[in-house]
C-alpha cells in the first residue's frame, strides 16, 4: 500500500516537472515568436524608410526637370508635360510655399527666395521687424540689439542686447557668439538671445543663399507692409487686388511713393526652396533643399543646401 502511494507521489512530481518544462517551452516559443514578429515589423519599416527616401529623391529630380522646362509668370511655374509620368504634377506650381499632394503619401511645396528673408544680407532691424508687430517694440528692441551684439566684434552690451558673458554666465551654453558680421545659416538665429525663446519663430520665412530682389507679387501682407512702409490695412487691400487682377496690382504698387525698383520687383528669382514629405506606414522622410535655377557657368542649376532625414 505504501509503495503504491510512493509511486503516485513520484508520478505526480514527474507530471508537475513535465508541466513546468512544457510551460517553459511554450513561454520560450511565445517569446521567440514575439521577437520574430517585432524583427519582421522593424525590417519592414526599415524597408519602408528606404523606399520613402528613394521616392523623395525621385520627386526632387522630376521637380528639377519640371522647373527647367517650364514657362513662368510673376508667381508660378507652368508645365503641362507631366500627366503621363508615374508621379503626376499639376500644370501650375505657385511658389508661395503652399502644399501640393501628389498622393495620400507624397506632398511637396516650393517657395521662391524672393519671398523670403536672406539672413546673410538683410539688416538686423529688418530681421527683428519681420518677427514682431508694431505693438511689440520692447521685443523688437531685444531681438535687434541681441543680434547686433552677436555679430559685432566688441564686447560692449547694447541696451536690451547680449554679449558673450550673457550666454556663458546666465544661459550657460557651450557655444561662443559669432563676433563677425556674417551669419552662416538660418538655424544660427535660434542661438541668439531673444530668438531662442520665441514661441512662434517661423524658420521657413528665412533662407541663407544668394541674394535676390524682393518679389512683391509673392510676399505676405506683413512683409508687404514692412517693405513699403505702409499700414497693414492698405497692404491687405492691395494684396486682395493681387489675387483678383495682377495687372492692376502691379500698376498700383509700382506707383506708391515708397516703391523702389532698385531692390523691389514683381518677378521670380528662380532660387527655390523645395520641401518634400513622403510617408509609408510608420516611416516618414523629409527632404529639404535650396536650389538656384539661374544658370551660372553653363550649369542648369546649383544646389546650395540639401538635407534628407
Amino acid at each position: 500500500m505504501l509503495s503504491i502511494q510512493l509511486i503516485k507521489k513520484r508520478d505526480g512530481f514527474v507530471l508537475s516537472i513535465v508541466l513546468w518544462i512544457v510551460a517553459a517551452l511554450l513561454f520560450g516559443i511565445a517569446t521567440v515568436a514575439s521577437f520574430t514578429k517585432d524583427t519582421q515589423e522593424l525590417t519592414q519599416e526599415i524597408d519602408n524608410k528606404l523606399k520613402t527616401e528613394l521616392i523623395a529623391s525621385d520627386i526632387l529630380e522630376i521637380l528639377k526637370f519640371y522647373i527647367i522646362t517650364a514657362d513662368f509668370d510673376n508667381i508660378s511655374f507652368k508645365n503641362s508635360m507631366f500627366h503621363n509620368f508615374s508621379y503626376k504634377l499639376p500644370d501650375q506650381i505657385i511658389v508661395d510655399n503652399r502644399w501640393y499632394n501628389i498622393s495620400n503619401e507624397i506632398k511637396f511645396r516650393v517657395i521662391d527666395a524672393s519671398a523670403l528673408l536672406n539672413v546673410g544680407t538683410i539688416s538686423v532691424s529688418e530681421i527683428a521687424k519681420s518677427l514682431t508687430t508694431s505693438s511689440e517694440l520692447a521685443l523688437r528692441s531685444e531681438l535687434e540689439n541681441s543680434l547686433l551684439d552677436w555679430i559685432d566684434k566688441d564686447n560692449i552690451v547694447s541696451l536690451n542686447g547680449a554679449e558673450n558673458a550673457t550666454y556663458q554666465l546666465q544661459k550657460r551654453v557651450s557655444y561662443q557668439i559669432r563676433n563677425a558680421n556674417a551669419l552662416q545659416s538660418v538655424e544660427e538665429l535660434q542661438l541668439v538671445n531673444g530668438y531662442d525663446s520665441l514661441s512662434d519663430f517661423n524658420i521657413s520665412k528665412f533662407y541663407y543663399g544668394r541674394g535676390t530682389t524682393i518679389n512683391l507679387a509673392l510676399v505676405d501682407a506683413k512683409r508687404f507692409s514692412d517693405t513699403l512702409n505702409i499700414d497693414i490695412l492698405t497692404a491687405s487691400s492691395l494684396l486682395e487686388r493681387r489675387g483678383d487682377n495682377m495687372s492692376e496690382f502691379l500698376l498700383k504698387t509700382s506707383n506708391l511713393k515708397t516703391f523702389y525698383d532698385d531692390y523691389m520687383g514683381f518677378y521670380l528669382s528662380k532660387e527655390l526652396q523645395i520641401e518634400i514629405e513622403v510617408t509609408k506606414s510608420k516611416a516618414r522622410t523629409s527632404l529639404y533643399t535650396l536650389i538656384d535655377f539661374r544658370e551660372f557657368q553653363k550649369q542648369l542649376y546649383t544646389v546650395i543646401k540639401y538635407n534628407i532625414y
